[in-house]
């Protein structure tokens, strides 16, 4: 079973945190906590496609793969990179008879957050023009923030009525994909 590295990745950024929360080191320390909350999805997609258990759950699949090679030319197609939150949401419903991964991708409370951090990693990482308009329009601007501020300042600023940063509230997000995906009893129930 794959077991989730991310809370003490967390952990450790919150000792850092707690000494110095420079924008800066927020920023950094979001990015590297969504690479671990990518790879672990990624990993757990591939453990499960494959057919492995977590706890009494064993996904029911459409398809069996011989080995992870399979698995990767099939949802890799003619792209040379794959992006597996989409490849996980083009490809899941056939690959497995109950998506488990649908809990996160189907539900507003997770995928709307996904989507912003991608955002937010993707401006962190290429600066691009691309991407800042992304990081406006699809992060910023839903949370009603009209001037461009960088993303360490965003992370670092409070989200409006509640006493935790946007920071925290992804953290959190983050634990809670990683807690579903890893609990036998809430997969048995999809």
């Amino acid at each position: 079973m794959i077991i989730c590295s991310i809370n003490n990745e967390i952990e450790e950024w919150d000792k850092i945190l707690a000494k110095n929360n420079q924008p800066k080191l927020i920023e950094s320390a979001f990015f590297n906590i969504y690479i671990q909350l990518e790879i672990f999805i990624r990993e757990q997609f591939i453990y499960f496609a494959l057919g492995n258990s977590v706890g009494s759950y064993i996904p029911d699949r459409k398809l069996e793969f011989n080995s992870e090679n399979q698995l990767f030319e099939i949802i890799r197609g003619d792209n040379r990179f794959v992006d597996y939150f989409s490849a996980i949401q083009r490809c899941g419903d056939h690959i497995f008879v109950k998506n488990p991964f649908n809990l996160i991708f189907n539900s507003t409370n997770y995928h709307d957050d996904l989507l912003k951090m991608k955002h937010i990693r993707d401006f962190i990482a290429h600066k691009s023009s691309e991407s800042r308009g992304r990081y406006i329009n699809k992060v910023l601007n839903t949370y009603g923030i009209q001037n461009f501020i960088l993303p360490g300042d965003f992370l670092s600023q409070k989200l409006k009525n509640k006493k935790y940063s946007y920071y925290s509230n992804y953290c959190n997000k983050t634990s809670e994909i990683c807690s579903i995906l890893l609990n036998d009893k809430i997969l048995l129930n999809i």
